[in-house]
C-alpha cells in the first residue's frame, strides 16, 4: 500500500532536483530517478544546494534516494509521481505507460510539463482519474507558484 508521503520524482534535472528539494523539505520521503550518468552523480549535491533557501531544508538532506531506472524505485510505497522529464511528448508518453503500470493504483500521477496538453501526456494511462499537471515555476526550490491543472476525468481528491 502506498504511504502518505513518498513521491516519485522521474527526471533529475534541474527542475526534477528542485522539486524534490521542496518535497523532501516538507516531510516527504523521494526517490528520484534519473538515467543520465552524469546528472544522476550530481543530483546529491545539487539537491543539497536547492535544500539551502528552505524552512527545514537542513535536516531534509537524508529524505532523498536516487535511482538509475523505474525498476528500483519502491512503488508499493509510492503516492505521487511527479514526471520532470524533458519536453518530448513520445518520452513522456512512454514514460507514462510504464509509470502506470508499476505505480499503485491509487497513486497520484502527475506532470510538471509547462507546454504539452494534459490529454496528450496521458493519452496511454488508463485511469485517467488520478492524473493532473503540477507545473512548478522555476525556479521551483524558491518561486511560490505551482499551477495545478486537472483533466476532464481527474477526481476532485487528486
Amino acid at each position: 500500500m502506498a504511504d502518505k508521503r513518498v513521491a516519485a520524482v522521474v527526471g533529475g534535472g534541474k527542475m526534477g532536483c528542485d522539486i524534490s528539494a521542496v518535497l523532501a523539505a516538507a516531510g516527504w520521503e523521494v526517490h528520484c530517478q534519473e538515467p543520465g550518468t552524469g546528472m544522476r552523480a550530481s543530483l546529491p549535491a545539487r539537491f543539497r544546494s536547492a535544500l539551502k533557501p528552505l524552512p527545514d531544508g537542513r535536516t531534509a538532506a537524508n529524505r532523498l534516494h536516487v535511482h538509475e531506472t523505474l525498476a528500483t524505485l519502491p512503488w508499493r510505497r509510492v503516492a505521487w509521481v511527479i514526471e520532470a522529464a524533458p519536453e518530448q511528448l513520445p518520452l513522456k508518453q512512454a514514460l507514462f505507460a510504464e509509470i502506470e503500470r508499476v505505480a499503485p493504483r491509487n497513486a497520484i500521477l502527475s506532470t510538471n510539463t509547462s507546454s504539452l496538453r494534459l490529454a496528450d501526456v496521458m493519452r496511454k494511462v488508463k485511469h485517467k482519474d488520478r492524473v493532473a499537471i503540477v507545473h512548478w515555476a522555476t525556479p521551483a526550490n524558491i518561486s511560490p507558484l505551482v499551477e495545478v491543472v486537472r483533466g476532464a476525468r481527474t477526481r476532485p481528491s487528486v
